[in-house]
């Protein structure tokens, strides 16, 4: 019954991705800042949440600090390697 009285004020980002020879541009920062700026105005968002960032990309943390955000939850991806003898690496840091 709440969906049809209360408005909704929460903006959540799910995936977000840009192809590799626009990266290391600012288009994602930009985007991402001009998104959040117009759906306040339009749409009365008060909070918005991008839904999950890899501990690997310190650019979209730094990103995620820019916008007065606060860490309201902490996901984790786990590995699990099924064949010993493979090396394991992890993700380089972007």
């Amino acid at each position: 019954m709440a969906k049809f009285f209360v408005k909704n004020k929460k903006m959540v980002g799910l995936v977000f991705g840009i192809v590799p020879e626009w990266q290391k541009k600012g288009i994602d920062g930009f985007m991402i800042w001009e998104g959040t700026k117009h759906f306040r105005k339009t749409r009365n968002y008060t909070d918005y949440e991008m839904q999950w960032i890899g501990d690997f990309n310190p650019r979209m943390i730094k990103i995620a600090e820019y916008l007065e955000t606060k860490v309201t939850r902490k996901l984790a991806t786990y590995r699990y390697i099924f064949d010993r003898n493979v090396s394991f690496e992890r993700h380089k840091m972007l």
